[in-house]
């Protein structure tokens, strides 16, 4: 019988299971999710009416004192504007949202649109074309102004 050397731990040493790996502590701050900020919907518009109110452009919307969405093909929503003088038409103008642009187009009401833009530069809205919009432009239905802005 030959003796062969061994070299190193015995054989039951190398079978043996590693030593337990300890977790670093968890600060508690760092394991909460938090709420994110709203995101903000690129292209999103809003209107804000002199009153201070604020509406979301969504789609191609109707604008009047009584305004109908068949008054305009493809308008999915409305925007009633009280307006006791009554010089905004019924179904005064539409806005249209094409690719985040916004554009305005007068539904041939009795006092026209204006746009009015953040230089002092007025713009008369046609009938036949619309006439696009920015941030800070306002726009005239009469003289019922109401402030563009981007959301």
């Amino acid at each position: 019988m030959i003796d062969v050397p061994t070299f190193g731990a015995p054989a039951a040493a190398l079978t043996s299971s590693p030593p337990p790996v300890t977790a670093a502590p968890i600060d508690a701050l760092d394991d909460r999710t938090r709420v994110a900020a709203p995101r903000r919907v690129r292209g999103s518009w809003r209107l804000v009416l002199p009153d201070g109110t604020s509406h979301p452009v969504a789609g191609t919307t109707v604008i009047g004192r009584q305004p109908e969405a068949v008054a305009f093909p493809g308008a999915t929503a409305t925007l009633a504007i009280n307006d006791p003088d009554g010089l905004v038409s019924k179904s005064h103008a539409v806005l249209e949202l094409d690719a985040g642009r916004l554009a305005v187009r007068d539904l041939y009401s009795t006092n026209g649109v204006v746009a009015l833009l953040a230089d002092g530069t007025e713009m008369v809205v046609s009938s036949d074309a619309s006439t696009s919009l920015d941030d800070g432009f306002e726009m005239e239905l009469g003289s019922f102004v109401i402030r563009i802005e981007k959301a």
